[in-house]
């Protein structure tokens, strides 16, 4: 499968199973949707996040190309949503 650009925004620290705030770009080599939801690597460790667009065009992130880090796990959003646990999407 041919890797992605997509941007996130992650899981508020406050909020619980909210996600506002600025996006994130990361790659991905997953099929994923507006909407579904993944634990991304950051400086601090995983951190769960939505993913709020797909297919990005490099010219997007030019700049920070260097810095970006992949996405390898999805999660069950149901899951997630209605009891808080993170497991993976078979």
């Amino acid at each position: 499968m041919e890797t992605n650009i997509i941007m996130v925004k992650y899981e508020d620290n406050f909020c619980p199973r909210v996600f506002q705030g600025k996006e994130y770009s990361y790659y991905t080599n997953k099929g994923l949707s507006v909407g579904d939801l993944i634990e991304a690597p950051t400086k601090y460790g995983l951190k769960v996040a939505m993913v709020t667009r797909v297919n990005v065009p490099e010219t997007e992130i030019e700049k920070i190309k260097p810095y970006m880090k992949t996405i390898i796990r999805q999660i069950d959003r149901d899951r997630y949503i209605n009891f808080a646990e993170v497991e993976e999407v078979a």
